[in-house]
């Protein structure tokens, strides 16, 4: 590989790590696209654990987790690592079935346009089909649509980061049928969202309808001593299909999801 492809995947995984906070370097090498036909996984580690020696690099290895994180996410929580989590938590007790969005497939934009503008995880609800094959080649035409959900994963939630939360949901969600905001929080720790928070939550929810579910975990594991539920109910919205259309051409992966979901009798 030369020096300038290197620096080329360097700058493509400094802005994954930015994005995605943190993560061990074969889940890095899995969920950068098209890697695979770049670069072996063996040869991708070993520029891994250069570039993380480099004195001014903005990719750090974390030793304690093995992990490598962009240096401004040193403090930042790995939400990306609860995604298969709260697909699982989704489809044992919604019966949603889901699937997590890798943001840097997006196609490129300049900086800031892409902020707050795609979910983390989307899912159908398969007992709220209404028949018919969504075809998004002729999305506005058509007339009936699965219950499409939308959810924006956080480790936690309180006063200070509550607003931020709601509306970078509603901003990357609002499309959806059903939009939440998943915190997903550790059993060892402090797992109870403040009674507070949730009361100021329902009350921004009443206007902006966007609920909250809390997954309790232990180790990234389903917690089975309780506390995940549905704490603020969202009701069913109409789909913003002008949205979605959007979605489709900014972010391709979106679109091959609508395409494979597929009639259910």
């Amino acid at each position: 590989m030369k020096n300038e492809e290197k620096e080329q995947l360097k700058k493509q995984v400094e802005d994954f790590l930015e994005h995605s906070g943190g993560l061990s370097n074969n889940r890095i090498y899995e969920r950068i696209q098209d890697l695979e036909h770049i670069i072996s996984r063996e040869k991708f580690v070993q520029l891994l654990e250069e570039w993380a020696k480099e004195k001014d690099s903005l990719i750090k290895k974390d030793t304690k987790d093995d992990w490598y994180i962009h240096k401004n996410n040193v403090d930042k929580t790995h939400e990306t690592e609860y995604y298969h989590t709260v697909v699982d938590w989704l489809s044992n007790n919604l019966k949603i079935e889901s699937q997590e969005l890798n943001h840097l497939t997006a196609n490129k934009a300049k900086k800031g346009i892409h902020q707050w503008r795609f979910p983390d995880i989307v899912g159908i609800r398969k007992t709220n089909y209404h028949g018919g094959i969504l075809k998004v080649a002729n999305l506005t035409g058509q007339k009936y649509f699965p219950e499409i959900w939308s959810f924006e994963v956080k480790k936690e939630l309180s006063k200070g980061n509550l607003r931020n939360y709601f509306f970078e949901c509603l901003s990357n969600s609002g499309w959806a049928n059903r939009r939440y905001v998943v915190v997903v929080s550790d059993i060892g720790k402090n797992p109870k969202i403040d009674d507070e928070v949730i009361s100021e939550f329902r009350k921004l929810s009443l206007r902006y309808h966007v609920g909250l579910i809390q997954i309790t975990t232990m180790n990234t594991t389903i917690s089975e001593e309780g506390g995940s539920s549905i704490l603020v109910e969202c009701p069913r919205q109409d789909l913003d299909l002008e949205i979605m259309h959007d979605l489709c051409v900014s972010l391709p992966e979106f679109k091959d999801w609508l395409e494979s979901l597929e009639e259910v009798k």
